[in-house]
Parts: C-alpha cells; structure tokens; sequence
C-alpha cells in the first residue's frame, strides 16, 4: 500500500499565506496613495482594450450624424470628463494620434446598435495596462434605424461605446448596462476608470 503525504494543512497555510500578503500589498498602495487594479470587472484587459492615454482626442468623421455628434459631445463633457483622470476632446483632424475615431453609416443587419470595434491600430502596454490607439466607435444606423430617434437613447450609446474604448465591459450599473437609457458611469465603473500610461 502506498501512503500518500498530507499536503491539506501545508495547501492551507499557503493560500492563507497569499492571502496575508495580498491584504498587505493592498494596505501599502493604499498607505502610498497609488491606485490598486480593479478586478470586480474585467477592467481593459483582455480583449477590451483601453485608449492609449487620459488626454482622450476623438475625432469625429465628417460625415457623422449631427445629432450623434451632438450627443457623443455631450457624453464626453458629462460622463467621461467628470473623472479627474480623463480629459476628452474633440478634433477635426484625422491623424494616428486619435485616440478614437467615431462613425455612422449603414452597416446592415449585424445585431448590433453600436460597437467600439476591434482594436484598428497600435497596440501598447500589457496585462491590464495594454491599450490599443486608435479605437473606433461605429454608430450603426441601419440594423434598427429608430434606435437612435432620442436624445437618451443616443447618449447611452456613445457613453457606452465610449466606455469600451476606456476599457470598460458590460455591467448593469448606468450606461455600460447593455439596456436601459442612462448616460453616466455608474459608480462601479467610475471607480475603475484610470490609466496606467
């Protein structure tokens, strides 16, 4: 018969151990005044990737709806720059140092309202860090074309959308709710927008 160490209590001690020294890392960045990595949602990374940086320059295509452009301005001053970390802007010019690119068009029957698309540019940083730049906001006004007859409703789009290309993911507090018509973070996903570059 073979005999079998008991490694229950040693597992034990070693997940307590962790446990103890998480606590203490946490004490000490807080002691330090330093931000601690949000892990309550899956903040940025992977897959969502955060704009480069807190200076957040958003080009608006030419051809953008006036009422969208309107409303994605009006999510910029009221829902992202709020946050001491995100100052939002808007540009004429198109140039890689666009942080996000925003559009509107027909882009058929694909299930979606709007969608900050896959990363299109450069992508930096790593683990929740990493970031892509530029990102884009597409506005599709020909899956359900009546989606976008409100201001409310046009406003919760671009503050969602807009909160993706900050890193954010879906949650069910204020407009990264996948439903609903606010346009303010909730407090959950306010608490988790800041930036590492």
């Amino acid at each position: 018969m073979e005999r079998r160490r008991n490694t229950t209590g040693s597992s034990l001690r070693h997940r307590v151990a962790l446990r103890w020294l998480g606590a203490a890392l946490v004490v000490t960045f807080l002691a330090l005044g330093l931000r601690i990595p949000a892990d309550a949602n899956s903040f940025g990374y992977p897959g969502n990737y955060a704009a480069n940086n807190g200076n957040h320059e958003i080009y608006f295509s030419i051809y953008l709806d006036s009422d969208l452009a309107s409303d994605t301005q009006l999510s910029m001053t009221y829902a992202l720059n709020p946050h001491p970390d995100i100052y939002s802007y808007r540009t004429y010019t198109y140039r890689s140092s666009n942080d996000v690119r925003v559009y509107d068009g027909n882009y058929g029957n694909t299930g979606w309202y709007a969608a900050a698309g896959p990363c299109v540019g450069s992508v930096g940083g790593s683990g929740q860090g990493t970031y892509c730049k530029p990102r884009q906001v597409r506005y599709n006004r020909g899956y359900y074309p009546s989606a976008f007859d409100t201001r409310a409703e046009r406003r919760h789009f671009s503050c969602h959308e807009l909160g993706h290309t900050l890193g954010l993911f879906h949650d069910p507090g204020g407009c990264m709710s996948t439903s609903g018509t606010s346009y303010y973070f909730g407090s959950h996903n306010y608490d988790h927008l800041y930036f590492y570059h």
